[in-house]
């Protein structure tokens, strides 16, 4: 008995949550066609010589976009089922089409005008660019709509059903035994409202069983409809502008050197050449330019620099003496076109002092901090030591332009 009631509970379930859809689903509308990108202008190098020179590198304009996205079909079929033994929902509406984009304006060009000093600054009135973005085109005015959802009828109804258990009997007992299976079913499948036992029972040819259908159980089950869904509308969307290409003004010419990352120990003494261009972002090119220009007024001003640096070391024991010799330093151009510095990465360990003289910059490095020698940090403390000693806890000692000073 107890596995019938499990079957039983089982199929009242399943039935219970069963759902269908019905009606048929309204077909998407279309997009509409869109436009074609302008293209970009071509990027240039340009040599200011003093000579007169003209170019448009302007961004072409978007095409057009005037297709509209076409309305989304309704749904159809849509009568519902009367009274079905399971929840239903309608058959959605069709997504409007997007309206055609435009195509967007092409970038113009990016240009590089090179010059060979401060002075042909001046001759960049002889220079003619025209460099801006294309216009982008007209978009499709209008978006395709939504189709309507199959609507319900019948927003709720109940079903009875019917669970029955199949049963049997042999001449020689005619009391009604449990044949262990079960069926859940509609208790009317019919307009007569007479309650219809399962199909036919089955058959045993190699045995005097006489199967039947009991009635066990009957349960009530709510069920709804549920309206389809409204297709949703089309979007529209807007092309850009093109932009304007950028311009870069390089004054001077070599080629970029620079001190990549290069063990300590290898330094001292020794003197690089450190050079390459020094750029910022300037505002004014429309009055650098030829009048009949058009482009935009912010550009990179870049100048080539060559500095030259020198590493030296102070205290008396060298970097190889004290574990030091592979510790990596680099070196870089750094500042403002105008004021060029050069820049360090330097362990933190080491402490320096920088000092300049004309295109020379000197760096010395005074101490090696993190050592764990107690006898020079008892030194540095009895003796003040002034840069010959390597004195290397915070908590124990200062640094001042080189000179330890004990806390």
């Amino acid at each position: 008995m107890l596995k019938s009631l499990m079957l039983l509970s089982s199929l009242v379930t399943t039935t219970a949550f069963a759902q269908q859809t019905f009606g048929v689903s309204g077909r998407d509308g279309r997009d509409g066609r869109n436009g074609q990108n302008g293209e970009h202008g071509r990027s240039i190098s340009i040599n200011v010589d003093g000579t007169s020179q003209s170019y448009d590198i302007s961004g072409s304009n978007g095409s057009d976009a005037l297709d509209s996205g076409e309305d989304g079909e309704h749904a159809y079929d849509s009568r519902q089922p009367r009274e079905a033994p399971y929840n239903l929902f309608g058959a959605s509406g069709g997504n409007g089409g997007n309206a055609g984009m435009a195509g967007n304006g092409g970038n113009g060009g990016n240009v590089t005008l090179s010059l060979a000093s401060d002075a042909s600054i001046a001759k960049l009135k002889l220079i003619t660019i025209r460099n801006k973005g294309g216009r982008a085109g007209l978009d499709g005015q209008v978006e395709g709509r939504g189709g309507h959802g199959c609507e319900c009828q019948q927003p709720e109804w109940r079903v009875q059903f019917c669970t029955w258990r199949l049963t049997y009997t042999t001449p020689s007992n005619p009391q009604p035994l449990d044949a262990w299976r079960t069926e859940t079913q509609p208790c009317y499948l019919d307009n007569r409202r007479q309650i219809i036992p399962p199909p036919p029972v089955p058959t045993d040819r190699w045995s005097d069983k006489i199967y039947a259908w009991q009635l066990s159980n009957q349960e009530e089950k709510r069920f709804t409809c549920t309206d389809g869904k409204q297709g949703s509308n089309g979007t529209r969307r807007t092309a850009t502008n093109g932009s304007y290409g950028q311009i870069g003004v390089y004054v001077g010419d070599g080629t970029t050197q620079e001190l990549n990352e290069t063990a300590l120990g290898g330094l001292i003494n020794n003197t690089y050449a450190i050079s390459g261009y020094v750029s910022e972002r300037r505002a004014g090119l429309a009055a650098l330019l030829n009048p009949a220009s058009d482009v935009m007024d912010t550009f990179y001003f870049a100048k080539f620099h060559q500095l030259k640096v020198k590493f030296e070391w102070q205290p008396k024991a060298t970097p190889q003496q004290q574990g030091a010799a592979e510790l990596p330093v680099s070196a870089t151009l750094d500042g403002h076109p105008s004021s060029p510095v050069i820049s360090f990465s330097v362990p933190k360990k080491l402490t320096y002092k920088v000092t300049k003289t004309n295109d020379l910059t000197v760096v010395k490095f005074t101490h090696l901090l993190g050592s764990t020698d107690p006898k020079k940090i008892n030194e540095c403390a009895r003796h003040h030591a002034k840069g010959s000693l390597v004195c290397e806890f915070s908590d124990q000692c200062r640094y001042e332009d080189g000179e330890c000073i004990p806390r």
